[in-house]
């Protein structure tokens, strides 16, 4: 097993940036080069346009043989099934539950408090973990959060069948060794990590990535 794996986030980061935007048979070029140069994992974008975004994923699920292809949901269980079937001929088809973990980001972009929030963790794990062998709960603002929630919810995420577990620096507020001091930490308070691949996604907001 490779100790270090690498996921590429230009399609997701692509889909987001609304000023330069790039087409449908560029979007297919890149997931094929990307194949190509045995990337680890190809980060899609969720699926906000319809039609256009499952037509998409239809189409590249096929052509990559080598890499995970990894998709996000809606924090809902319709939309881990629409995501499934528009990934599911993909050799390593993975869902990806983005989910915040900070108390600012719980209250304003998931509009929950955190016991409701560990509730739908393991309801979305669970019924991801169903359709997908390999499902991934990425835990944003996850240097911000309250360390025994964040405890909790890797603890929730892990107890219903995620593999893999990302911790997201999203404010890019940490220097490297802060981090590094922060991973540990969860390393030796959720045992339970071993068992899983760890993961880190560091904003470069602040050029400190």
């Amino acid at each position: 097993m490779k100790p270090i794996r690498i996921s590429d986030v230009t399609l997701r980061e692509a889909a987001a940036d609304t000023q330069h935007p790039i087409s449908f048979k560029e979007k297919i070029e890149i997931v094929k080069q990307l194949d190509r140069l045995n990337i680890d994992v190809i980060e899609s974008f969720p699926i906000t346009n319809g039609k256009t975004d499952i037509l998409f994923l239809h189409t590249v699920s096929p052509l990559i043989k080598n890499a995970v292809l990894s998709c996000p949901i809606d924090l809902n269980e319709d939309s881990a099934e629409e995501t499934f079937a528009a990934i599911s001929q993909a050799a390593h088809p993975r869902l990806v539950i983005r989910v915040p973990v900070s108390t600012v980001q719980m209250e304003y972009m998931c509009h929950r408090k955190p016991d409701k929030v560990l509730e739908l963790i393991a309801a979305l794990t669970r019924k991801c973990a169903s359709l997908a062998g390999d499902v991934e709960v990425a835990m944003l603002d996850a240097t911000r959060a309250e360390e025994d929630f964040l405890v909790s919810a890797i603890r929730y995420a892990i107890d219903n069948g995620a593999k893999v577990i990302t911790l997201c620096d999203s404010a890019g507020e940490l220097l490297p060794f802060e981090f590094e001091c922060f991973v540990r930490r969860m390393n030796e308070r959720v045992p339970q990590l071993r068992d899983v691949t760890l993961s880190v996604e560091c904003s470069n907001a602040l050029h400190m990535a």
